[in-house]
């Protein structure tokens, strides 16, 4: 599952697009939302690919959840698992659970969703990597990587506790 998330300068709203499997996901904040099917794989991430891109053009920017937001599998005895992180300023937010067994039906709501608060952002900062690595650690890969600022974070401490 890919997920983006987007703001724009002076809007109070953020838009998300999601892409699960072959169905495209959009959300807006206001409660608005869109669900469109596409015939393949291939063709649904050259859509998700493509609408990223035109908010872009129309001035949308990643948000720090979206771009802080790091999606792990694990694959040694605790296999069907899959573990989520992500940033929100001075807050490490984990979402986790049981892959189903529809595939599909796994969605940004699946499992559980906790909320850790720091008092300030080099804290917050420091769990998150702190987590990452415990995860890696535990056996879990990650999936759906993607160079950010983010994706080194977790891997250094993870080497040491190996």
């Amino acid at each position: 599952m890919l997920v983006r998330e987007l703001s724009k300068p002076g809007a109070a709203r953020v838009w998300q697009i999601i892409q699960d499997g072959t169905w495209l996901i959009e959300e807006c904040e206001n409660g608005g939302s869109r669900h469109t099917p596409s015939p393949d794989l291939q063709r649904a991430t050259a859509e998700f690919n493509n609408r990223l891109a035109t908010k872009e053009k129309e001035g949308w920017r990643e948000t720090e959840r979206s771009i802080s937001r790091r999606v792990f599998r694990s694959t040694g005895t605790s296999q069907g698992k899959f573990w989520i992180i992500w940033l929100d300023e001075h807050s490490v937010i984990v979402q986790f659970g049981k892959i189903p067994k529809a595939y599909i039906s796994w969605t940004t709501r699946s499992g559980q969703t906790k909320t850790k608060d720091f008092p300030n952002r080099a804290k917050a900062l420091q769990a998150y990597e702190r987590m990452i690595a415990g995860k890696l650690v535990e056996g879990y890969d990650e999936i759906h990587q993607r160079k950010t600022e983010y994706s080194h974070l977790g891997q250094e401490l993870a080497k040491k506790d190996r």
